[in-house]
């Protein structure tokens, strides 16, 4: 069963799979301020293929984990009345 989020994806962001890289989350889903990575510009969405390429987009942004692991999620869908389930990367703390 998948984790339940209220984070909200749009449908262009729930189009991910491992050759794309999947969305590379700054927390917990389920955290209140948890949100994907994006660019410096606020336009792309950060995706990663590896575990070591989260980790490298999470050091990239200042955040300092150790690893990352990729987890299903459920998440509601912008415009929709509906929720997806989705792999995201979601930092581990140790």
């Amino acid at each position: 069963m998948a984790n339940e989020s209220e984070y909200e994806l749009s449908p262009e962001q729930l189009e991910a799979n491992s050759s794309t890289g999947y969305l590379v989350f700054n927390g917990r889903p389920d955290l209140e301020t948890a949100m994907p990575l994006t660019s410096p510009d606020f336009e792309t969405d950060i995706r990663a293929s590896t575990e070591a390429g989260a980790v490298n987009a999470l050091a990239e942004a200042g955040l300092k984990y150790k690893s990352a692991k990729l987890e299903q999620w459920k998440f509601r869908v912008s415009g929709v009345n509906d929720h997806a389930v989705v792999k995201v990367w979601v930092p581990q703390e140790s």
